[in-house]
Formats: C-alpha cells, structure tokens, sequence
C-alpha cells in the first residue's frame, strides 16, 4: 500500500486538489448568485426619502458619487424591478410546503437547494476516482466544507453579511454542510479501516499510529457535534447543545495534526470564526438593565435599557439574543422586539417551558443585570416599500404579534398625515389578522393596537383588525364544566360560549366598539376540537381562507407578512403560492418569521 495515499505529506500536484478548487468554485459561484440578486433588489426598490442637513456642506466627491448612484439607480431601476417581480413569482412558488395535519416537511425551494447541493459533492465526489482503492477524495471534500461551514454559522456571518439574508435563515444551510461533513468523513475512514481489516496485523499498526488516533478523534468529536445537534438537544436541553458545540475546537485541532493538507483550510474557518466572534462581543453586545413584568396568560415583558440603546438604530421586526445572568451564564435565546420606540427595548415571552418558564417565575416587577446581543434580523423595510404595493396583510399567531405589531405601528406612525376629507381609495390598506388561544392574550398588545386604530384615520392608511380566537381545552368534560360555570356568572360573550373572566370584560369591548376591528371567537364544538386533535386548527384555517380573500379581492400589489406557528406559516406559504400568478393576478411579495433558531 501507498503511504503517499494517506494525506501524510503536502503533495500541490495530487490529483484530488482540482475537485476541490471545483467545490469551491461552486459554493462561490452560489453565493455570489445570490449577492447579484440583491444588488439587482436595491437597484429596484424605491429610493427613500434622506434627510440631508442644509448646515453641514457635503464635499464634490460626495455630490458626485451620489449624482452617479442616483444616475444609474434610475437607469436600471425599471429593468431590475422586472427581474425582481419574475423571480418573486419563482421564489413564492417554491414556498410551498408540503404538510400532513400539524406536521410540515421543508419548502420546496428548500429540497431543490439541498438536492442541487447533493447532486454537485456526490458528483465531484466518485468523478475520476475509485474510493474502493482510495478514499481520500472524501478525505479533500470534507477538508473543503470546513470553511464554508464557519461561513454559514454565526449571527455575525461573513455570508450573511455579503447577501443580506438574516442569519436565522442561512443556518439551514450551516447544518446541511455539518451532516454533509460528517458524511465525507464516515466515507474516508470507514473505506480506510475496511482495507486494513482484511489484514489484521496492518489493522493494528495503523489504529497505533499518531496519525490514525488523530482522525478517530477527529472523527469522534464530529459525531458527538452532529448528534447534539439534532432538533431535540436545540430544543429542549440548549445547555448540552452549546456545550458540545463547543467542541469544534477539538475538531479543528485534530483535524489540523491527521492531515497538513487541512491546515488552509482549518486555518480560513478559524478566522472567519474569530470575525464573528469579536464583531459580537465588542460591536453587538451590551450591558442592560432589565426589569420583568408578568402578563395575563403566563407572558413576560421585558423591558431593556443600556447606555447607547439610542444609536442602535433598530428596525420594527428585528429581534435581539438575551442572556439573564441570574438564570443561566451560557443560554442565549432570541426574542423578537416588539416595540418600536428607541430610548427601550420591550420583548412579550409566552411561558411554553424551559427558559420561557424562568423567566416568567423571576416574578413580576423584578430588575436585574442582563446581556444583550443585536438587533439582528433583516425584517422587510416599510420605509422602502414599492409604492405599487397597495394592500399590506400582517399575519401572527399568539406571541408572533410581537412581530407584526411593531411593524403596523411603523406603517401607521410613518405614514403621511391627511386630511378627513381624503377619500379611502387613496390610501394603503392594511389589514392585521391575529389568531390568539384565549380572551387573555388580547391584553398583551391591545394598547398599541388601540393607538394604531385612532392614529391611522389622521394618516393616510386604511386599517382593518381581524381577531380569530380558539381555546384550547384538552376534554370534553372540561369545556362543559367551564361553560357551565361560566353561564351560572354571567361571564359569556353575546355572540359566543367563550368564557371571559371580568377583568376581561372591559378590556374586550374596547376594540368591539370600533367597527374596523372584526373578533371572530371560535365556538367551543367538542367534536370539532377532537378531530382537530385540540390543536388550534379553527383560526388557522380562518386565517388562511381570510387570506385568500384579501389576496382575491384587493387592487394592486400585495405584501404579505406572517409571523407565528409553523403550521400557520405553512398555510400562510401555501396559500400565497397558490394565488401567485404571471398573468391576471397582483404582484405578491411575502416574508415569514419562524420562532425556531
């Protein structure tokens, strides 16, 4: 056997370094695909307004850059805006997400990317090469994945920087090439040992090697990495997930001492790493002052203050990472911020477990030091937005109000001022569709929904409310027994058997009075709620047939915006899909916002 064969020695002339200069040419050529895309993108959107300050005198090299990036903004500006408006088509197309009840698969988009990605390594993979004889094919590929895989990771990520597409969304992408990594190496070295092993003697000679004991360990640290990663471990124990995350540090070293050909390419992944890291440390994360404030229905509010919160310059949707010192020194969680005032930072918490319940038992009313990295987040700018754009739908579930709400409060409060006179066909229509469990959770964003209300008729925006309520009771026996107890107070809706305590009584008729703002409660049909295995199936489903609706019946272009549960995404996805057409039908530009990370 060759010993030339296994990566001891730096060898530029072997014949597996052009597939690597392929694999990468490949994941660069993809990036860069997507950073055209988004020059095209700002070329296209309407340029907003810049307040410029008369008492300061911009230099000639100012005056002439913009003169020339204004030139060829308004150049390419409509071709750009045509190529947007196709792919948008494209890309709404390839939302859609194939479910089955409350379960929901990837996005198509997302299985084409994963299958292209797939389709490229395995090719590169088996071209040329016999990996029976020689596996160090995958031994270069997965060499080859380190640094793309530290460029995809991070909240701070070069690529996340270089597209303009939010961290939270390329992680997707920073797993696959970790189970893909994790893949190159099962092929490399169990071809190796499967050689060695039909010679017993040779086999333990190589397991007593340095340079063997390093790719097992390297090896072992990869596996403990993949298998913590999994969904569960992220979900319910964050704790052992970061910690053995931590790990690839162990991986990076071995890898480092197995093989000197891994050296470049360990070497481009720590750097990329040491970016992201001191770039969040010393640029994104500050000190605060944190006080909590418990919410009817076991919600937190947390209201932030810091010494340079002002020069932040937030945008509504964005979210932030908080770490609470008192609870725990490691965890870092992401909340969305749900205001858009810039001297705080107010974030709602439902309690649904583990973090979420710590926060919420810290008790009401109480101050301490806390953590805070951000804002992050690429929310769509409505400062930005196409005048072509008519008709604004925000949708949200439970908590992911706090998504939609800072969003609404920006499109009313920015808007502009108009007389009563105006006639309702000259402004944007907004509609704000929330799907809550219970009468409690209106209480959390009632307040800045009320001021949107009696704001937006002095400004020039059309604003409707839809509230869809579905309890959740978990038998049969105890939705009689409520009802019973509820009817015996005095404490039903006129429309509805929803109970309401009377605390709630008066806090509900607040936005019943105003005609703008539509409460749809869901009645409390015990074989309705069986079929739909107690899930709150009912607002959804009149969420998504609302949504139909609106994208049927309205002129002019659309900007649908969701936030909440994966299955209320999932329809809100499929239902733009659907209603996406070319020819006879409005320009549809969607986000979602997910609360999974």
């Amino acid at each position: 056997m060759n010993p030339s064969m296994d990566m001891s020695t730096v060898d530029l002339t072997d014949p597996n370094i052009p597939y690597t200069n392929y694999y990468i040419a490949f994941m660069s050529a993809g990036i860069g695909a997507v950073v055209m895309y988004r020059i095209v993108w700002l070329l296209a959107r309407p340029r907003p307004a810049v307040y410029i300050d008369k008492s300061s005198r911009p230099s000639r090299f100012y005056k002439t850059a913009r003169s020339w990036m204004t030139l060829l903004k308004d150049r390419l500006s409509p071709a750009c805006s045509t190529v947007i408006r196709k792919t948008a088509y494209v890309r709404n197309k390839l939302l859609y997400t194939p479910h089955y009840k409350s379960w929901s698969l990837w996005a198509i988009g997302d299985f084409l990317i994963l299958a292209a990605l797939i389709a490229v390594l395995a090719t590169l993979l088996v071209l040329n090469a016999d990996l029976l004889l020689n596996s160090n094919r995958a031994g270069f590929m997965g060499l080859t994945t380190i640094p793309f895989l530290f460029a995809f990771a991070g909240k701070n990520s070069l690529v996340s920087f270089l597209t303009g597409i939010s961290h939270e969304k390329i992680i997707k992408i920073h797993r696959w090439l970790g189970r893909i990594l994790l893949l190159f190496a099962t092929v490399h070295m169990s071809i190796w040992i499967n050689q060695w092993a039909q010679f017993p003697w040779f086999l333990q000679s190589q397991l007593a090697t340095d340079k063997v004991r390093y790719g097992l360990t390297t090896y072992t640290a990869l596996c403990i990495i993949n298998f913590f990663s999994l969904p569960p471990f992220r979900k319910y124990t964050y704790e052992v997930f970061l910690v053995t995350h931590g790990m690839f540090l162990v991986f990076l070293i071995m890898v480092g001492m197995h093989t000197p050909y891994a050296m470049r390419f360990t070497a481009s992944g720590i750097i990329l790493y040491i970016c992201n890291l001191s770039f969040g440390w010393f640029v994104r994360t500050h000190y605060a002052r944190a006080r909590f404030t418990a919410l009817e229905d076991r919600c937190t509010q947390i209201t932030l203050t810091y010494r340079s919160i002002q020069h932040d310059q937030r945008k509504p949707g964005q979210h932030i990472y908080l770490c609470i010192p008192k609870i725990s020194l490691i965890e870092w969680h992401p909340f969305t911020i749900s205001n858009i005032d810039q001297d705080t930072i107010t974030c709602h918490v439902r309690s649904v477990g583990g973090y979420t319940n710590k926060l919420y038992d810290l008790g009401h009313g109480v101050e301490c030091v806390a953590l805070v990295a951000g804002p992050y987040g690429k929310p769509p700018e409505m400062k930005a937005l196409d005048p072509k754009v008519r008709t604004i739908v925000l949708m949200a579930g439970g908590v992911g109000a706090s998504y939609t709400v800072p969003i609404l409060e920006d499109l009313v409060y920015n808007s502009e001022e108009v007389d009563s006179d105006t006639t309702s066909t000259a402004k944007r229509r907004v509609i704000f569709i929330w799907a809550i469990k219970n009468e409690a959770q209106r209480s959390w964003f009632q307040p800045a929904i009320e001021a949107c209300l009696a704001s937006s008729s002095s400004h020039n925006i059309s604003l409707s409310i839809e509230i869809y309520i579905s309890p959740i009771l978990e038998t049969s026996d105890t939705i009689c027994d409520t009802l019973e107890q509820a009817r015996c107070a005095g404490n039903l809706t006129a429309n509805n058997d929803t109970p309401l305590l009377p605390a709630e009584k008066e806090s509900s008729q607040l936005l019943d009075r105003d005609p703008r703002c539509k409460c749809n409660p869901c009645r409390c049909c015990v074989d309705d709620l069986v079929k739909s295995c107690c899930q709150s199936g009912k607002a959804e489903n009149d969420v998504e047939q609302s949504t139909e609706q609106v994208l049927e019946d309205t002129g002019g272009d659309i900007s649908v915006i969701a936030c909440g549960p994966t299955r209320l995404l999932t329809d809100v996805k499929n239902t733009v899909a659907s209603c996406t057409n070319l020819r006879g039908a409005p320009h549809i530009e969607l986000h979602c916002e997910s609360f999974e990370y």
